[in-house]
């Protein structure tokens, strides 16, 4: 039993080595930490496939540029000084999220869901009937 374990925690641990330098846009260690526990401060997910439903998540100073997040939900999420800019976010749900110095730089936030929120900075980001913090509709699908 105890070699069992022994070679299961070896394939583990050169799994994640592998997976590590799998990817030149991200850490899959920082993506695998983030899945598991729904926090990952200071990470770099650029690019990554993070998945979906992350409601109340921790991603302050994180890299999340060029993320193909459409309807993404990261409401109630701590998402301070994070960078977005360039990510597809179109259906995204950032409702009552803290997203003070948050980049959205060229970010594609269409049918995007802010309200309630505080802290966003959408100015240099492509909107298309976006609801902001303060539940108006802004953006021309044109």
């Amino acid at each position: 039993m105890k070699r069992i374990l022994m070679l299961a925690s070896s394939v583990l641990l050169g799994s994640l080595v592998t997976l590590a330098h799998a990817s030149p846009n991200h850490s899959n260690i920082d993506v695998i930490q983030f899945k598991l526990t729904n926090s990952c401060i200071e990470c770099d997910l650029s690019g990554a496939d993070i998945g979906l439903n992350h409601s109340n998540a921790t991603l302050t100073r994180t890299n999340l540029s060029n993320i193909l997040g459409n309807y993404i939900n990261l409401s109630d999420s701590h998402l301070q000084h994070t960078n977005f800019s360039g990510a597809f976010l179109s259906g995204a749900n950032f409702s009552r999220s803290d997203l003070t110095g948050a980049n959205f730089d060229g970010a594609y936030v269409q049918y995007a869901n802010f309200s309630g929120s505080h802290g966003a900075n959408l100015e240099t980001a492509h909107m298309c009937r976006t609801i902001l913090a303060d539940g108006s509709v802004v953006g021309d699908c044109n």
